[in-house]
C-alpha cells in the first residue's frame, strides 16, 4: 500500500502585499520557508514564518498567511495525503511548526522537484523522502522523552531501566562501570541494579556484555577487521576476556561463529523448513544470549 500520496508541489513566491486567506482542506499542507518573513495564523494561533521553518497543517485545520510586508516570501509547498495510519498516529501536530535542519534542506527540494514526476522511479523516491521526513519530524520531537532500544522490547520496564538500556546501547564501546552508569541515569547504584534485574531478569553487566557480543557478531559478519580489533572496538580491554564472554553468550568461539554462519548475499527467502545460512541464523543464535547469561548467573 502507498504510505504517502503527493498531490501537489511548488516552489512559490509571495511578493509584497500577497498572502493566503483563511481556509482549510482535506489534505496535509506543508510549507518550508526559504527566504523572507511573514506570519502564519493556524487555528487562531500566530507563528512567525522565518527561513528554515517548516509548517504542516493537518486536514481540517484552518490557516492563513498574513500579507507579506517587506520584500518577498519564498517557500516550498507540498500537499499530500497520509495513507499509513502509523505515520498519522506518530505525527504530532499540536504545535505545527518545526525547525529545519540538513535533512529538511535535502529532502524537501527533492520532493518538490520530483513529487509529480510521471516517471515512477522519481515519484516513488519523492514519496519515500516525504515518508522519511515525517518520520524524522516525529522521531526528533519524541527522542528526548521516549528513546527506544534497538535490541530488546522495553515495554513495561521502569523508566530507569529503559534509560540504562539506551545508555549502554550508545556507549557499549567505552569502559563502563556500574557507578558511572548509575550516575548517568541519576539513580542510586544498588537501587538501579535491583530495578534492572527485576525488569530484565539479568544484571546490568550481563546486558552490557550481551550488547557488546551482539555488536561483535555484526562486526564478524560485515567487516574486514580481525578478532582482536573487534574485541577492542566493542569495549573489551583484552582478547581473552572477549573470547570467554563470546563463548558464554553465543555458545561457540568467535572464529567458529564466522565460519559457521557466513553472510548470505543471495537475497533468496528462507522457508521454515530450511536451515538459513545468513543473518537469520545469526539473529536466532544471538537472541539466545540473554537466556544463556541468565542461566550462567544461576550456576
Amino acid at each position: 500500500m502507498m504510505r504517502i500520496k503527493i498531490l501537489w508541489t511548488e516552489r512559490a513566491e509571495f511578493p509584497k502585499g500577497w498572502g493566503i486567506k483563511r481556509h482549510a482542506h482535506q489534505y496535509f499542507h506543508l510549507f518550508y520557508i526559504i527566504e523572507g518573513t511573514s506570519r502564519f495564523l493556524i487555528d487562531d494561533r500566530e507563528y512567525e514564518a522565518v527561513p528554515n521553518t517548516c509548517f504542516i497543517m493537518a486536514p481540517g485545520v484552518y490557516h492563513e498567511l498574513a500579507k507579506v510586508q517587506d520584500g518577498s516570501l519564498q517557500v516550498y509547498e507540498i500537499k499530500f495525503l497520509v495513507q499509513d495510519q502509523a505515520i498519522a498516529d506518530n505525527l504530532d501536530l499540536k504545535v505545527p511548526v518545526f525547525s529545519g535542519d540538513t535533512f529538511f534542506d535535502t529532502a524537501i527540494p527533492y520532493i518538490v522537484k520530483n513529487g509529480r514526476s510521471r516517471n515512477p522511479y522519481y515519484s516513488q523516491n519523492a514519496q519515500d523522502f516525504l515518508s522519511s521526513l515525517l518520520a524524522h519530524i516525529s522521531d526528533r520531537s519524541a527522542f528526548e522523552d521516549a528513546p527506544d532500544s534497538e535490541m530488546v522490547d522495553t515495554a513495561g520496564f521502569h523508566e530507569a531501566t529503559v534509560e540504562t538500556i539506551n545508555f549502554i546501547e550508545h556507549h557499549y564501546m567505552d569502559h563502563l562501570y556500574l557507578q558511572e552508569i548509575a550516575d548517568q541515569v541519576g539513580y542510586n547504584r544498588n537501587y538501579l541494579c535491583s530495578l534492572f534485574k527485576k525488569d530484565t531478569g539479568i544484571t546490568i553487566i550481563d546486558y552490557l556484555n550481551y550488547v557488546r557480543i551482539r555488536k561483535a557478531c555484526e562486526y564478524i559478519s560485515y567487516s574486514d577487521i580481525d578478532i582482536s580489533q573487534i574485541s577492542s572496538r566493542v569495549g573489551f580491554s583484552n582478547i581473552s576476556h572477549f573470547n570467554r564472554t563470546f563463548k558464554k553468550c553465543v555458545g561457540i568461539p568467535p572464529t567458529t561463529f564466522g565460519k559457521r554462519y557466513p553472510v548470505d548475499l543471495s537475497g533468496e527467502p528462507h522457508t521454515d523448513a530450511q536451515t538459513a545460512s545468513g543473518i537469520e541464523n545469526k539473529i536466532v543464535t544471538i537472541s539466545e544470549a540473554l537466556q544463556r547469561l541468565h542461566h550462567s548467573a544461576e550456576e
